[in-house]
């Protein structure tokens, strides 16, 4: 299968986060400016230009890598705040008091915030406002987002779940496993592998209505690692059966057509989705809106969060201003007002 001269590199370049793709090398010329959006958009901007940069993987023309080497060093700067957040946070909650949730990948990334897991939010939320950090109005009463200068924001949950959908797997799942990584010099505590992949897989159902490149990677990296039979009836337990095998099978559609070969959850779930490779993969409207809608037809308003990924394609500028106004003016009155 032909795709991009950008993605084909891409693809490349993260070979080594879980295996050689099938896809045919392309030889054509990279549009630097495309590969660098390609990379953010799928969460993998700061690994390949490590690749790039650091390892010396191409010869680049003088201006363009200058500039390349220049948003790696602001990536760089990101990774250093992200550290000082974990140890700011150790110094607040104590190592063993919280887990770090949908933010670590598997390999160095860049991000806006942490997303934090504790199992007791009115405390935390003290204890954070008597160490500096303001509370920033998040209208949900599971989680609070803080923010404190030179620190990435912070957003403490008590539970994993966007507006009234929440109750997606038993909570203790979270807190049973034994895994850590070092992220920046920084232990953090991880969710077990089948808590991981389930808080995974529901935010692409329940939130971005895509399927990132980067976290693809990392699924693909823990579905051997992990307890299906567990996963299965911890969705089947919590209804949301139709859309989490709506994902099973795009994850094994798309990794037949990266790797050739069925994936590790294919072995336990054998649904497979023909897809073609485009990246993020974006679910259709009827799949985002049937999994949105089984909670409540009020849910009806989260798809406007489903057009972000596809304006980005047709003009990037449209797509940032859709995202401040749509999502962020008046998605703040639609989750003051309506429960969603």
């Amino acid at each position: 299968m032909r795709v991009s001269p950008e993605l084909n590199l891409i693809l490349t370049l993260t070979e080594d986060l879980y295996g050689k793709t099938v896809v045919a090398k392309s030889g054509e010329r990279i549009n630097w400016n495309k590969f660098v959006m390609m990379a953010f958009d799928n969460k993998l901007s700061q690994y390949v230009l490590k690749k790039i940069i650091d390892e010396k993987t191409f010869e680049i023309e003088g201006n363009v890598h200058a500039r390349l080497v220049a948003l790696k060093e602001n990536g760089d700067l990101e990774l250093w705040r992200f550290g000082e957040t974990l140890r700011d946070l150790d110094r607040i909650l104590g190592k063993d008091s919280y887990l770090l949730v949908k933010t670590y990948k598997g390999y160095p990334s860049v991000t806006h915030d942490l997303d934090v897991l504790v199992r007791d939010l009115k405390k935390a939320r003290t204890l954070f406002e008597a160490k500096g950090w303001r509370i920033t109005p998040i209208v949900e009463n599971f989680k609070f987002g803080f923010v404190k200068k030179d620190f990435l924001v912070v957003e403490l949950h008590e539970r994993i779940g966007w507006g009234s959908i929440s109750n997606l797997f038993d909570g203790k799942l979270h807190w049973s496993g034994n895994r850590s990584v070092t992220i920046e010099g920084v232990e953090a505590r991880l969710p077990s592998v089948e808590a991981d992949l389930l808080t995974l897989i529901a935010h692409m159902n329940f939130q971005v209505y895509a399927v990132l490149l980067g976290e693809l990677l990392y699924i693909y990296y823990l579905s051997s690692l992990a307890d299906w039979e567990l996963i299965n009836t911890q969705v089947k337990e919590h209804g949301w059966l139709r859309s989490f095998y709506n994902s099973v099978g795009i994850l094994n559609g798309l990794h037949r057509t990266l790797y050739g070969t069925p994936s590790p959850i294919e072995e336990h779930l054998p649904m497979v989705t023909q897809t073609k490779l485009r990246f993020p993969y974006v679910f259709n409207l009827r799949e985002a809106y049937d999994a949105v809608t089984a909670y409540g037809l009020v849910n009806i308003f989260k798809l406007a969060g489903y057009l972000p990924d596809r304006l980005k394609p047709i003009n990037r500028s449209l797509a940032a201003a859709y995202c401040d106004v749509v999502l962020g003016r008046l998605g703040s009155f639609f989750i003051t007002h309506f429960r969603y």
